[in-house]
């Protein structure tokens, strides 16, 4: 809804000074707005705004696009009143974007926190109840201990260039780690008091 105010709000301005353009003249080419324009949308896109910010960035879009046939048409004030609000829209944009990746990477570092707790309740646990477990479990827990550590190293270096994917790759590795949480369980009797987040239990193999 915010996002939805926030276009309405920004063509109404550049419809509004569109109108009122037509009593001032402008006979000099907006170059400089237009390639402020364009450096603004390059900037978003950089920034994942197509993603984050969609709303912000398609309004951007269709005001730098009208601007462009205004600039065609030689109706100079009208296009740089465009590009201005065009570059406003995509500045908004990178503003939102920046603060929805900030929140996603927050979040991601939280569960990842969570995750590697969860995980080593667990491997207290399995070394605590190491006489009571077989060979063929020794093995499976060794190899899966191999597993989450290279996928956790995965997981952080995601964290610098796309959090999405590293919140995927952690919620994969706490169904793992679920996993072995319940076989802790069934091995001492106990369970681990740090549950990893976001992540439905897997059943026994």
């Amino acid at each position: 809804m915010k996002h939805s105010r926030y276009t309405v709000s920004v063509l109404l301005i550049f419809f509004s000074v569109l109108i009122l353009s037509g009593f001032s003249g402008c006979t000099k080419s907006p170059d400089a707005e237009q390639s402020a324009a364009q450096a603004a949308l390059a900037t978003a896109t950089k920034e994942g705004a197509d993603q984050y910010a969609p709303v912000e960035v398609e309004a951007g879009k269709m005001l730098l696009a009208v601007s462009d046939t205004k600039m065609k048409e030689e109706k100079f004030a009208d296009a740089k009143i465009g590009y201005l609000a065009a570059r406003e829209a995509f500045e908004g944009a990178v503003k939102n974007a920046v603060a929805a990746k900030q929140a996603l990477l927050q979040e991601a570092n939280t569960m990842l926190s969570s995750l590697e707790a969860g995980w080593t309740a667990v491997g207290e646990n399995i070394t605590a109840a190491e006489a009571k477990i077989k060979d063929n479990l020794k093995e499976a827990w060794a190899a899966d201990s191999a597993t989450f550590a290279e996928g956790l190293q995965a997981a952080k270096d995601m964290l610098v260039s796309d959090v999405t994917s590293a919140k995927a790759k952690i919620a994969e590795l706490s169904e793992l780690a679920d996993k072995w949480k319940d076989e802790a369980q069934k091995l001492t009797g106990t369970s681990s008091e740090t549950k990893t987040e976001e992540a439905p239990s897997s059943k026994q193999p």
